[in-house]
Parts: structure tokens; sequence; C-alpha cells
């Protein structure tokens, strides 16, 4: 009896069906009829029982690198879009916020050793009196506007925070009617000269204390002359002015 005869009848005893052939008993002549027969061997069918999952855990793998993949380009393309907004912001705000370089050096330190330089000698103060001699009224108008918020300039002109100023060259100090002055200028027996019109002018605060004028001051001499020329023509008879010294 052939090998392949006995395992058959094996098979048959049993009641089931072999599940592969031995290969040691099995000549070539047996293993044409297993094959024809469709006995398969046990080598076959493990290499076909393992393929299955060993493609599907390929194409997990496959799966889990291609979202790496899609995640570092996420990444990566993220951080390219963060540089390139900074560079575009850093280019942006340099042309708005461009600091022009100065022509010259505000001062000049000395070097060491040298002698300090000497500090810039103060320009002479023009008196009132010369001011006045080339003092414009139509620029002093101009410049009176800003006192217009407390002040009225015309003939018979209400009050306001202050007097009304028509006249005011000359006239006696606190002498208006129907405005409340302050003690201070109260105190100011006579009348209001172009001196103490431009001190008023320069630094009402200072030059009378306890003045109700909360006025800042015109600092420049020039524009306190072109007011005080303006003022002068606010007058049916206006006053003289100063001598030239």
């Amino acid at each position: 009896m052939g090998a392949f005869e006995r395992i058959a009848r094996g098979s048959t005893q049993f009641g089931k069906k072999d599940s592969g052939c031995d290969l040691a008993e099995l000549t070539k002549a047996d293993t044409a009829k297993c094959r024809i027969s469709h006995c398969q061997f046990r080598p076959k069918q493990l290499s076909n029982a393992r393929l299955p999952r060993l493609t599907a855990h390929a194409e997990t793998a496959m799966g889990r690198a291609r979202s790496m993949v899609r995640e570092i380009n996420k990444f990566l393309g993220a951080l390219f879009a963060c540089l390139l907004m900074v560079v575009v912001f850093h280019l942006v705000s340099g042309y708005i916020f461009t600091t022009p370089t100065p022509v010259m050096a505000g001062y000049v330190l000395p070097a060491d050793g040298a002698a300090p330089v000497a500090a810039a000698k103060a320009e002479p103060e023009v008196p009132l009196s010369q001011l006045l001699a080339s003092a414009s009224a139509d620029k002093g108008k101009s410049i009176a506007k800003q006192c217009a918020s407390c002040h009225t300039f015309d003939k018979g002109g209400k009050n306001g925070v202050g007097p009304n100023l028509w006249g005011i060259i000359g006239r006696k100090a606190a002498s208006h009617e129907g405005f409340a002055y302050s003690d201070a200028v109260k105190s100011k027996s006579d009348n209001w000269t172009y001196d103490d019109v431009a001190h008023m002018m320069e630094a009402p605060a200072k030059y009378m204390k306890g003045t109700k004028m909360t006025f800042a001051g015109l600092k420049s001499a020039k524009d306190r002359a072109d007011v005080l020329a303006y003022l002068r023509t606010l007058s049916d008879n206006p006053a003289p002015l100063p001598a030239a010294k």
C-alpha cells in the first residue's frame, strides 16, 4: 500500500479530512496524486493564511506614514507662514516708523582734556519801543484770536471770562463797568501802559500774583508787540507810542 493510500485511508477511518500531507511519506507519484485530489500542503496553507494579515499590517503602516507626512507638512506650512508674516511686519513697520538721521548732532561733546565750549551768549533784548515801531497790527489781530475765548474787542462789547478790551491801552485799571476784577488788579491804581499789557500777555500770574487771568502767555516779544499794535487801534483816541530808545 502506497503512502498516499495510507493517508487517505486514515482520514476516512477517523471520519474527517486530513488537514495536510506529510512530505516525508510522499513520493513524487504520491505528490501528483495529492495535487489531483486537492490536498494542500501545510506550508502552503500557512503561507496563504498569513498573507492577508501581512497585507493588512502593511496597509495600516502605510496609512500611518501618510498621516504623519501630512501632519509634518501642515507644521512646516504654518511655520513658514509665521516667518513670512514676521518679515512682512518688520519691513512695513520699518518703512512707517523710519527715523530720519539728523544732518548734524544737536550738540558736540568736548574731547577728553579739551576745554569746555563756552555757552552761546543770549541775544540782547530788544526794547519794546523798538518792537512797537515795526509792529504789525494785522498780524497782531490774527494772534489775538487766541484771546477771543475770554475777551471781546468791539466797542461796547460784553464782558466774558475777562473784561472787554476796547480802549485797554491808557484805560484806568479795574475800571470797566460790570466786570468783577480780582483784588490784584484792583490794587493797581494807575492806567494800563504798553509795558503793563505786554507783561500781562507774557506771564500774567507772574506779573500780577492773584490775578484771575489763567492765560499761559505769549513767549515771543515780537508777537506781543504785534498784539499791542492791534490793541492800540481799538480806541477812538489811540495812545501815543513810546519813544524809541
